[in-house]
């Protein structure tokens, strides 16, 4: 809400490892949907970790309002 009808932004971007389910479950009940052209992968101490993009678009943009 905030971001929206205080800063005027008309789409929120984040950035969530997979693994981390509970989390992305959270912002899709958030209205957060996943975004498949976009992620990443992080190679440290021999690991990898991937992550997922995900947008929520405030509906009054979406429609055009």
């Amino acid at each position: 809400r905030i971001c929206r009808e205080e800063f005027g932004f008309h789409q929120i971007e984040l950035n969530v490892y997979d693994w981390n389910l509970p989390a992305i479950h959270c912002y899709e009940k958030a209205g957060f949907v996943r975004n498949p052209l976009k992620s990443s992968i992080l190679s440290k101490g021999g690991e990898t970790w991937r992550s997922v993009n995900m947008i929520l678009t405030f509906r009054d943009h979406a429609e055009g309002q």
